[in-house]
């Protein structure tokens, strides 16, 4: 029983990394597109 509680934490926390990279990945995109059309606007 231990042993499934420990791999689902695992598994939670893979997730997690996973998640917060995606959201830094999507942050990084979305200020590289507002620099373009701040540059487009000037």
């Amino acid at each position: 029983m231990r042993h499934s509680c420990s791999a689902k934490a695992i598994r939670s926390a893979e997730l997690a990394q996973v998640e917060s990279t995606v959201c830094f990945q999507l942050e990084l995109s979305s200020e590289r597109v507002t620099r373009a059309v701040c540059q487009l606007r000037q």
